[in-house]
């Protein structure tokens, strides 16, 4: 192949040579919700395994273990664990319990919580540029709602992935609790602006699909923030003190002068009771409760697969790979330096046979 040695050379060179009518090639779209949506499913699927992986490798200890003691496993450590409290009967697995005490389904979690941080910030900013051309000419409240979303979403996603590795038996319970609360709250503000500008949005959109979205939002959002605070504050009550078994609804036997299970220390000392053994029930609601906050979470954020359905990239392979220029109308004019970008060279390999 000849090469050009100055400009002058290079323009008669290339005299006759014309781009071969390729412009359909040029450029591919690539639409973001199949990645998005695949992310999506490999994270519910890796929710779910972990979920029946750590019921399948909890163990239950009886009550005579219980009381005089026995050596749980940790993945390839073991630790003692005697406790007072009586196994309830016809009792339900507490999913985050499950994950707390149980070595693969923390290390499952902790791959479906963090694998995709980085794509459900990206899908929150798409989110927000869409609806922040849509909200150019409308009140303050909103152009400041669209533009802190990005924040909360990752502060959400951030307090998520540190709490789901950071264990409250082998790492440290005060700041596995900080990761909650944070999680909860940015969580809860994210979820409730979310609903109002995507309701607002929905509005003035005709497609049913953003309807959908919406009325899916509004639910999971008015579900997550009723149930997320008392769950929380009653699984870190629970979970703050030694725990043997995944079990919720367990009865908890206190005396009244150590009141072991108390939250805050000495709420049973104020009942007007028999100063012998209390027992205290702690409702089984709590496992339903953790389930629908869970189904809440998950139906809210997978709605966002419906509001970055037409978003797409135009990816350019030739600008990409460095053959062209970035895209400049000027640069590809006729008589323009880039009027026969890789013509030259492609046709003087078909006419070489190369």
């Amino acid at each position: 192949m000849e090469k050009p040695r100055s400009r002058d050379e290079n323009r008669l060179l290339k005299v006759g040579f014309v781009d071969d009518n390729n412009e359909h090639l040029s450029y591919f779209t690539f639409s973001i919700i199949w990645p998005a949506a695949a992310c999506a499913v490999f994270s519910v699927l890796l929710f779910l395994a972990a979920t029946l992986g750590s019921l399948y490798t909890d163990y239950v200890p009886t009550e005579m273990e219980l009381k005089r003691s026995f050596f749980g496993r940790y993945g390839t450590s073991y630790y003692q664990c005697n406790s007072t409290l009586p196994l309830p009967k016809n009792a339900v697995p507490s999913i985050l319990n499950l994950f707390e005490i149980n070595v693969i389904g923390n290390v499952m979690f902790r791959l479906c919580v963090c694998i995709p941080m980085v794509i459900r910030i990206f899908i929150s900013n798409c989110h927000s540029m869409i609806l922040r051309s849509e909200y150019e000419l409308v009140p303050f409240f909103y152009r400041v709602s669209v533009e802190v979303l990005p924040l909360l979403t990752f502060l959400e996603v951030l307090a998520l992935s540190l709490f789901s590795i950071v264990t409250v038996h082998f790492d440290f319970a005060e700041l596995n609790r900080f990761c909650k609360i944070v999680f909860v709250m940015t969580a809860g503000m994210n979820m409730v602006i979310t609903s109002a500008v995507q309701y607002s949005y929905s509005k003035s959109s005709k497609e049913r699909l953003d309807h959908l979205s919406a009325g899916i939002k509004i639910s999971a959002a008015c579900v997550f923030c009723y149930l997320a605070p008392q769950y929380f504050q009653h699984n870190h009550s629970v979970i703050s003190f030694p725990i043997c078994s995944s079990l919720e609804g367990v009865k908890i036997r206190e005396n009244k002068e150590s009141c072991l299970g108390c939250a805050g220390g000495s709420w049973l000392h104020k009942l007007a009771v028999d100063p012998a053994t209390v027992v205290v029930s702690v409702p089984r609601v709590y496992a339903a409760m953790e389930c629908m906050m869970i189904v809440a979470y998950a139906a809210f954020h997978l709605t966002s697969l419906i509001d970055i359905r037409h978003i797409t990239f135009l990816c350019y392979p030739r600008t990409c790979s460095g053959e062209c220029e970035p895209l400049d109308p000027q640069n590809f004019a006729r008589g323009a330096k880039f009027e026969h970008c890789r013509a030259f060279e492609y046709q003087q390999r078909r006419v070489l046979n190369l």
